[in-house]
């Protein structure tokens, strides 16, 4: 999903990276079109974080929490374009 590095650099090209280039990232993560035509929901699940509490130190105690979601194709690859996205500049981009 990342852009190829260019040469002779050691890293990923940021603009890249935060998704200001076309025809790079989830812009080319290809779907079938008939997948946004589809009617019939589709079940799947994800892991989402909530905060449960504080910590002595005011940081915020979270658990994690398994989500049950029944949605169209169009909203499930929306998600997880969303998702890939968030993961390309997690590992690659700091913060």
């Amino acid at each position: 999903m990342a852009c190829v590095k260019p040469k002779p650099s050691l890293w990923h090209d940021r603009q890249c990276l935060l998704g200001q280039r076309h025809n790079y990232g989830v812009d080319i993560f290809k779907v079938c079109p008939k997948e946004f035509q589809f009617e019939k929901l589709i079940s799947w699940k994800s892991i989402r974080y909530e905060v449960v509490g504080f910590t002595e130190e005011s940081k915020e105690n979270k658990a994690s929490k398994m989500e049950y979601n029944e949605t169209s194709p169009r909203d499930f690859i929306q998600y997880l374009k969303l998702r890939l996205k968030e993961f390309v500049l997690h590992n690659y981009v700091a913060h």
